[in-house]
């Protein structure tokens, strides 16, 4: 019986913690009221979007290829979490059709909200203009010494 009481006991207290994480997390996500005056002094409601980016690392849907195909830059969008100073990115873009391969590296400071690195062939084998892959591994250094590391694969659409 008393082991019984202990697992219902348990059960409890971690969905409890759950419901309190993501009740954290809703109203973190919610959007915000603000009210404004107007010109006649009456006061209004209105909701207020804010952006939350749900992925901290992104690569654009589009990428830019150069005349030769032999370089696609690579860019995207970047997020640390708070205790982010400094982070790398690694890429590697795929192509199925041409079976072309490039790889390619950046770093930059948490403060940089966009990444660009230009990746290289590897290989015989160049890029045409069309759909490929890229995957990529973002290394971020933390203020207290430590890494995260995210890692993320996108299809894309290469352009000249």
């Amino acid at each position: 019986m008393r082991n019984r009481i202990w697992q219902v006991s348990t059960a409890l207290f971690f969905a409890l913690a759950a419901l309190l994480v993501f009740g954290t997390f809703a109203s973190q996500a919610a959007p915000s009221e603000h009210v404004a005056a107007t010109d006649d002094s009456t006061t209004l409601s209105a909701i207020q979007a804010r952006r939350i980016i749900s992925i901290p690392f992104g690569i654009d849907d589009t990428l830019r290829l150069s005349e030769d195909g032999q370089i696609v830059h690579v860019t995207g969008h970047a997020e640390c979490p708070p205790e982010g100073e400094t982070y790398r990115i690694q890429v590697t873009v795929t192509q199925d059709d041409t079976r072309a391969r490039a790889r390619g590296r950046t770093a930059a400071s948490c403060a940089d909200t966009s990444w660009a690195a230009a990746a290289n062939q590897q290989g015989p084998n160049s890029f045409t203009p069309g759909p490929a892959e890229v995957c990529a591994k973002a290394l971020i250094h933390t203020n207290e010494g430590g890494a995260i590391t995210f890692r993320w694969c996108k299809a894309v659409t290469l352009q000249e």
